[in-house]
């Protein structure tokens, strides 16, 4: 069986997760995002980074992801942006 993004990049050490939402988003992402370190940008957009523990500890993270639709980009760890993008090609191959 082939592992996933998540399994190849876990590690011991803790992961940075950095998300960036865009203004629309913004009441959402402070209500689910609250301890994280927020950035807030001229344009209204928001920047919040935390850390998690491992990437095993992130897998929650693409459900809720998946619900900001495309108010949400992540901007670090590259394995959790592939595996949103896996996602969501898996989504698209069902609807299309």
């Amino acid at each position: 069986m082939e592992r996933t993004s998540f399994e190849r990049a876990e590690r011991a050490d803790p992961v940075n997760v950095v998300l960036h939402f865009s203004v629309q988003s913004l009441a959402n992402a402070l209500d689910f995002f609250y301890e994280g370190e927020k950035s807030f940008h001229p344009d209204g957009s928001l920047t919040i980074t935390f850390k998690i523990g491992s990437m095993e500890d992130a897998k929650w993270l693409i459900p809720a992801l998946l619900s900001f639709g495309d108010r949400v980009e992540v901007v670090e760890p590259p394995a959790i942006r592939q595996e949103l993008k896996t996602t969501i090609e898996n989504m698209l191959r069902r609807y299309l």
